[in-house]
């Protein structure tokens, strides 16, 4: 169960990184 739950945060963890550095990559254009 504890793997489960750790790979479920590892999930999570990634989405909000890649969801960031969408953001980042968004406002590099705008600011162009």
């Amino acid at each position: 169960i504890k793997k489960i739950y750790i790979i479920g945060n590892y999930d999570i963890t990634n989405i909000y990184i890649n969801t960031y550095n969408i953001g980042i990559f968004f406002n590099h254009i705008k600011s162009e």
